[in-house]
């Protein structure tokens, strides 16, 4: 029997719930990033760049996939490696500077969440082998302490996935959907998160808020009464524990124009889409004590097609240059 979609959300809403709250407080305490590619202070000038980044987490996905681990140990390994190279540290600026030591610090993250999270053995001999004689285990074992001493052995921080699912799951009871629509909503919230992944912009993003802004994008693409039904209870979820709306509206449209300029859609952000005026509509059936006072965080981008954006999730493949160490 094919397990059912329910399977992947939390039966229990106010266990989520409780959850989510934890998880929302320890992302803007324990588990934060800097902008560590661009820092406001004086530093040397460094060799690394987002497209550096970029190509070490196609790589990393490539080496999930072909192992059949979950993708969310990609989420895992760079979370590990923005937060310990955000932390001043002579192992995180020869990294900065060097991009053998940049890929060391990548490939041993991913050793640690793998080690962490999967069930199957995959030792450092394997990751050595992968890099092709460049790095030995020695190398792999030696970063691989050094990033566990760095962040004081703190390496399970929520992901977006994580949060999005949580989400739904406080939305779960109070929503009546066909077992379909979940399944496109988890997938499409999936495939944006991990996306997102991809993307330095959301290193210093709060988890909850690119969770919240793949959602958001995500019932755009649903039935207007299913849209509706879900709106009417996310009101109910959002509190002021969540990010700014104009926080939420950007990470919306970075999602749905990704590595895209301010400037194409500056002018979409100031549409009132179907959605909002569903929210606000919604909104005046409820009680003042009920009242969400910031209804900006509804403003979305006119919609996408779903298969708008490339990504390994949907192409399941990579360029060979882009996977190269």
């Amino acid at each position: 029997m094919q397990p059912s979609v329910y399977d992947s959300l939390s039966q229990d809403a106010f266990d989520a719930a409780e959850s989510l709250s934890v998880m929302m407080q320890k992302e803007q305490t324990t588990y934060e990033s800097c902008d560590y590619l661009h820092p406001s202070w004086p530093v040397d000038s460094t060799i690394i760049t987002e497209s550096d980044r970029l190509k070490i987490v196609d790589w990393c996905y490539t080496v999930v996939d072909q192992c059949k681990f979950d993708r969310e140990a990609v989420a895992m390994t760079m979370e590990l490696v923005d937060r310990f190279l955000s932390k001043p540290s002579i192992i995180a600026q020869d990294a900065m500077h060097d991009r053998e030591q940049f890929q060391l610090v990548a490939i041993a993250a991913l050793y640690i969440a793998i080690k962490v999270n999967e069930k199957v053995a995959f030792g450092s001999e394997s990751f050595a082998a992968l890099s092709q004689g460049v790095y030995s285990v020695d190398d792999i074992e030696g970063m691989e302490l050094s990033i566990l001493k760095g962040l004081s052995w703190r390496i399970c921080a929520p992901t977006s996935i994580q949060m999005a699912h949580h989400i739904l799951s406080v939305l779960l009871p109070h929503v009546n959907l066909q077992d379909s629509t979940w399944e496109f909503i988890l997938d499409e919230v999936r495939f944006q998160t991990e996306y997102a992944v991809r993307d330095y912009y959301f290193a210093t993003r709060r988890p909850s808020t690119v969770a919240l802004a793949a959602i958001f994008n995500t019932l755009d693409q649903v039935d207007q009464q299913d849209r509706q039904a879900i709106l009417h209870a996310l009101l109910f979820v959002i509190n002021e524990e969540f990010d700014s709306p104009r926080d939420l509206l950007a990470a919306r449209n970075r999602l749905l124009f990704p590595l895209g300029g301010n400037d194409c859609v500056a002018e979409e952000s100031r549409v009132l889409s179907d959605a909002l005026r569903e929210v606000e509509a919604c909104s005046l059936k409820r009680g003042p004590e009920d009242s969400f006072e910031d209804q900006e965080a509804f403003i979305v981008s006119p919609r996408r097609s779903p298969h708008s954006v490339s990504c390994c999730r949907r192409e399941n493949a990579l360029c060979k240059n882009c996977i190269r160490l």
